[in-house]
């Protein structure tokens, strides 16, 4: 089941809300909160090293909610990343987020897998598009995903590449937790400027 969470921010303060919202979910680990976003001032970043510079001190670790590093991330991505810098990045993997995200957080990650599920979101007149995707290995992967999607829907196969924001745990409909790398990017797509 997905909860919605809207983020609310302002220009010093970044709070997550909650409504109890509710919609059902394909027969994986119960997502965390679907984000809506509300946009602060847009800060104009050169490349996406310093994007990610510029965002990094907010990028947290957290359990049903979105890290707040995320949202000025995705912004500046929205109208910004390309492929081509994102392929770029220092890499990490699973494993090494897993084992201490702080040291990861920032990194490129590409994985490959099928989509949980994906949905639109609007903000500052920019689409985004939340979701999550499990890999060949059963890793789970939370993403905010910019530019176009093409026809990728829940169950479709899809390679994701982003920028790791750090771990997302939360509540599975066992009753247990599920435990997620978050990440901000990609699909690899031609009209996002990847090879077929």
């Amino acid at each position: 089941m997905i909860r919605r969470i809207a983020i609310c921010l302002s220009m010093t303060v970044l709070t997550g809300c909650f409504d109890g919202s509710n919609a059902p979910q394909a027969s994986a680990p119960n997502p965390p909160e679907r984000p809506s976003v509300a946009a602060p001032p847009a800060v104009v970043y050169k490349s996406l090293r310093e994007a990610i510079d510029g965002t990094t001190h907010l990028m947290t670790d957290t359990v049903n909610e979105l890290s707040p590093g995320a949202v000025p991330l995705a912004l500046w991505s929205a109208e910004h990343l390309e492929w081509k810098e994102l392929q770029n990045l220092p890499t990490t993997k699973v494993s090494l987020v897993m084992k201490d995200s702080d040291e990861q957080r920032g990194k490129g990650l590409c994985t490959t897998g099928s989509i949980i599920e994906i949905a639109a979101e609007k903000a500052a007149s920019q689409k985004f598009f939340h979701g999550g995707l499990f890999d060949n290995a059963g890793n789970i992967f939370r993403f905010v995903a910019v530019k176009s999607t093409g026809q990728l829907v829940a169950s479709s196969r899809a390679t994701f590449c982003g920028v790791v924001i750090g771990k997302q745990d939360y509540s599975n409909s066992m009753g247990g937790a599920a435990h997620a790398v978050f990440l901000v990017g990609m699909f690899k797509l031609p009209e996002n400027g990847a090879n077929p």
